[in-house]
């Protein structure tokens, strides 16, 4: 009975130069055809150079950033090839190199074993206060979704969350004014994250402030604090006087920006970055992954020893035998040189075909880009429009609402303003001669009053001899009788030019009510002709994306495979340029080789 999808482990004993990433994947396809599953492991293991001698296979943890355990596998490499060589020697030898690595940089990089317990945080870029994410709940692969899909919030609570609490920066910026939540009035911002390194728990939290001055402008403080849990619970600051100190102490802890990068944070954008790099570069990347490059140090660091003591001794160890037997090697060098040259130069032949294939189909789909397309239609909502329109037609009941209400109603007579002005000022004479008769009365009857107490006298009331005004009284009292009746003339013409005026000033009430509201009619129909037009103006639009729609959406997948072509030409372009640079390189390899060649030549013939 065949099983479906079956767990195959496959054990491969070979050379190291044998485990290509291309081989393995070879290996995988083979079996995967012939066993018909999706779940192949292959495990590589070293062949020892004796065919009796079974090799012990390379497991790779922790511990080989143990300098003990890195004296264990070289004491093993050498008892399983049967090297003839002394094992204190090899000892202090080691040491060595490892006191030459700690006294190069005091601040070289242990690159530790580390993981996150929990991370708080509070208005941190689009998030509010007191959230938390607890990692020791997430076993295995966990998945971040949203709602929404897009700008939900995922990139900020994984990779932008964690880039600030280690290294103060994110994908999106490395302005501290712009960590801040722009949809909350807080001026704080908190992120604290419970770290476990190498088994011990460490505390780190990064908190900005901002305090708005006088000049309306923010005033921002960045604060960093890191703490280690004792095992008693006690938090023990190790916190520098300055925060550059304390970045410094957090990256010999965990590692730099760029390792994590590269080592610890794995995106789309990165795992094709992998995908797509040379296997030397891949190597490098993956074996920093794997933590094996404290080895690789070592060996930098043997090199330089092993070149300084040949530059120093050189003098007093030449070797015809050894000098010749290294012109073979340097020959051998060339001849390998000259072969990864042909390669990379096939390779450029290739690739610059390719890229010009690549560059042919790009115009070809460029060509057939809709360029009638108005660029206004990437950002129209056809249900907004709708809205709009809905909006437009409530606007236009409105207002006709409003019209209908509003009553237009045109005078019987027309209205005389210059007439009715005249009349009112006409009313004004007549009231002022009637007030200017009245004091004539007055003056009349003061006469009167003064002639009468004239002809008599002052202390015994009689009549005074010789004195008469009887006449010059009785012409007063003619004179005051006559503007008597002048001004109930005045008065009948003043009551009948009031009447008039009523009427004209009730006439002007109607006209001005009428012009009113003959103004906020035509106001009215203005305001329902432009919102016409603009409801005109959206159907018009909207019967344009309607029509225009399957051209955009073309458009949008042309720049989707434009987006892909481009990525391909770009990496197009950076092979050539790398196979470029490794010609050369080989090229300056073989002269210098030849050099050494000249050198030990002339050692020889001395």
């Amino acid at each position: 009975m065949e099983h479906e999808n079956p767990y195959i482990k496959v054990t491969w004993h070979d050379t190291p130069e044998s485990f290509t990433p291309e081989k393995i994947k070879r290996v995988k396809t083979y079996f995967k055809e012939k066993y018909n599953t999706r779940f192949i492991k292959v495990i590589t293991k070293v062949a020892n150079f004796n065919p009796n001698q079974k090799l012990k296979s390379l497991e790779i943890s922790e511990s080989i950033l143990d300098t003990n355990y890195q004296k264990l596998l070289m004491k093993d490499f050498i008892k399983q090839n049967k090297i003839n060589t002394h094992g204190d020697m090899i000892d202090r030898l080691d040491n060595k190199v490892n006191e030459e690595i700690l006294s190069k940089d005091d601040t070289i990089i242990k690159y530790n074993r580390w993981y996150l317990k929990n991370v708080e945080f509070s208005n941190f870029l689009s998030f509010g206060e007191n959230n938390k994410i607890d990692f020791e709940n997430l076993n295995g692969i966990t998945v971040v979704e949203s709602n929404p899909r897009n700008f939900g919030g995922k990139s900020t609570s994984t990779v932008d969350l964690l880039m600030f609490l280690f290294f103060n920066t994110t994908t999106k910026t490395n302005k501290a004014e712009e960590i801040f939540n722009r949809f909350s009035d807080k001026d704080r911002v908190f992120v604290k994250g419970v770290i476990t390194i190498d088994g011990e728990d460490y505390i780190i939290e990064r908190t900005i402030t901002r305090k708005l001055g006088r000049s309306e402008k923010y005033t921002i403080k960045n604060d960093l604090q890191f703490h280690k849990i004792l095992e008693d619970g006690t938090i023990k600051n190790l916190s520098g006087e300055q925060r550059k100190e304390t970045e410094k102490f957090i990256v010999k802890a965990i590692g730099t920006k760029k390792d994590f990068l590269s080592t610890i944070l794995t995106t789309g954008y990165n795992l094709e970055e992998l995908i797509d790099t040379k296997p030397t570069e891949r190597g490098q990347i993956l074996t920093k992954f794997i933590g094996l490059e404290a080895l690789k140090e070592k060996e930098i660091v043997c090199r330089e020893m092993k070149n300084t003591y040949e530059r120093k001794m050189l003098s007093n160890t030449h070797d015809k035998v050894e000098l010749e037997k290294q012109i073979d090697q340097f020959h051998e060098q060339i001849k390998q040189r000259d072969d990864e040259s042909t390669k990379k130069s096939k390779e450029l032949d290739d690739t610059t075909k390719r890229l010009a294939e690549l560059e042919i189909k790009k115009d070809k789909i460029l060509s057939e880009k809709h360029n009638d397309v108005d660029e206004s239609l990437v950002k129209t909502n056809p249900t907004t429009i709708k809205n709009e329109i809905k909006e437009c037609d409530v606007k236009i009941a409105r207002i006709k609402k409003t019209l209908d209400e509003t009553t237009v109603k045109e005078p019987k007579n027309y209205y005389l303003e210059e007439k009715h002005d005249t009349l009112k000022d006409l009313i004004r004479d007549l009231n002022f001669d009637v007030k200017e008769k009245e004091l004539s009365i007055d003056k009349c009857e003061l006469q009167i009053k003064q002639l009468t107490e004239g002809s008599t006298c002052p202390t015994c009331k009689r009549p005074l001899e010789g004195v008469d005004h009887t006449k010059e009284i009785k012409g007063f009292e003619k004179q005051k009788e006559d503007l008597h009746k002048k001004i109930s003339k005045v008065k009948e013409s003043i009551k009948t030019s009031e009447e008039e005026e009523l009427k004209f000033a009730s006439l002007k009430k109607e006209y001005d009510t009428y012009e009113k509201n003959k103004l906020i009619n035509t106001r009215y129909e203005l305001e329902i002709r432009q919102i016409e037009m603009d409801k005109k103006d959206k159907n018009n639009k909207l019967e344009f994306f309607e029509a225009n729609k399957k051209k955009h959406e073309r458009n949008i997948q042309i720049d989707k495979d434009l987006i892909i072509l481009r990525t391909q030409i770009d990496t197009a372009t950076s092979t050539i340029k790398q196979c470029n640079i490794l010609i050369e390189r080989f090229k300056n390899d073989i002269k210098n080789i030849n050099d050494k060649i000249d050198t030990n030549r002339k050692l020889i013939n001395k």
